[in-house]
Formats: C-alpha cells, structure tokens, sequence
C-alpha cells in the first residue's frame, strides 16, 4: 500500500473505485469494506514529503459510517496532516474524533491486523 502511495501514480492509487475492495468481502462488490481504508491511512501517514492529507481526510469516511478505525490508521490520518502543515485539518479532526469519541468497539479483522495477522472470517 505505501509502494502505491509513494508512486507517480500515487494520485491514482488514492481514488479508486471503493469497489475495489470487493476481495475483503469474498467477492461482493456492492460492499465496501473498511480494512482497505484503515490499511491506506496506516500507509498515508508514514509518506514524508506530504501531499495527501486531504485523500486521508476522505478515507477517514469509515468513522462516519460507523466502523471501528485502528489507532495505526488514526495515527497515520494526524502524521499525513502534520507532514503537509494543514494544522486547521489536524485541529477539525481532533474535534470530530472527540465529538464521536473514541473507538469502542474492535472486530476480528482490526485486532489481527494490529498483531500481524489478518484472519479470514
């Protein structure tokens, strides 16, 4: 995912078609999942010279639609804003994070990811 990122087509790696997620939802392609998204802003936050703090803050859809996010994906939301100076978005995103409060509840994709293993269930 950071390989895409960092690529001079990196532009286009952040605006696929959510339907590209279909392979996380065994093959339904009406369903978007939330795991690509949490592993996109992980990745998000680790690119340096910047440039893709607004493509995080639309990823950061996932809390709005009710998914629990990973504090990786968190994390890597407040280092893209950092790395681009936007501190007007870093401020809005700890209001709206504190507004939904903090994640509370975690599903078995999210705490196998977070120890390296991503389970099929």
């Amino acid at each position: 995912m950071k390989m895409c990122m960092i690529s001079p087509s990196g532009q286009k790696s952040c605006n696929q078609s959510t339907a590209s997620e279909w392979q996380w939802g065994g093959g339904d392609i009406t369903a978007v999942k939330p795991l690509c998204r949490d592993i996109a802003l992980h990745a998000m936050g680790g690119i340096e010279n910047g440039g893709v703090s607004q493509d995080a803050v639309f990823l950061f859809e996932i809390i709005h639609e009710g998914h629990p996010v990973s504090s990786n994906a968190l994390l890597g939301l407040a280092h893209s804003m950092e790395f681009d100076g936007d501190w007007q978005s870093s401020v809005n995103f700890l209001k709206k994070f504190y507004r939904f409060g903090l994640p509370q509840r975690t599903t078995t994709w999210q705490s196998s990811f977070e120890l390296g293993k991503i389970s099929r269930s």
